[in-house]
């Protein structure tokens, strides 16, 4: 069965580098994506929308309320109390890797030196770590937030 999944993004760069072998592959699935682009400089704020609009009283139709990491953003919470990425839900993306390489070359601030979050090592490295921490080749992370079963 289809399903409806609404990417929301701070950055118009986040979602390729965060979650960008995940959104390909459930267009892959047949799955409806959509996305929503938010133009504030305060990511917290977009957090706090898309948790908000989640509550089950809102709409029961939001099943799963996934967090994707976004290296150029994650790795810089300097909150001590914050506590970072803590991934805890994998996304396996073998098949999409080289994909969401060559979309992610379309952000060329992003890329360059091995350093930068967007550059093909970066996230070569990135999928392999993230691989390694589910036991697949390659993955995505995500933060589950919200998860409701039927």
């Amino acid at each position: 069965m289809n399903k409806p999944v609404l990417v929301a993004a701070p950055h118009t760069d986040d979602e390729p580098l965060g979650c960008g072998c995940s959104i390909l592959k459930h267009q892959a699935e047949g799955d409806e994506v959509r996305w929503l682009k938010v133009t504030t400089p305060e990511e917290q704020y977009v957090f706090d929308a898309e948790t908000s609009a989640s509550k089950a009283c809102r709409s029961r139709s939001k099943n799963q309320l996934l967090a994707y990491e976004a290296p150029s953003e994650t790795d810089f919470d300097l909150k001590p109390d914050s506590g970072g990425f803590r991934p805890d839900y994998y996304i396996c993306i073998i098949e999409h890797a080289e994909k969401k390489l060559k979309t992610c070359l379309l952000y060329v601030s992003k890329c360059g030196q091995f350093y930068f979050p967007g550059s093909s090592k970066f996230l070569r490295a990135l999928r392999q770590i993230r691989g390694a921490q589910a036991s697949y080749e390659a993955a995505e992370a995500f933060m589950l937030i919200k998860q409701i079963n039927d």
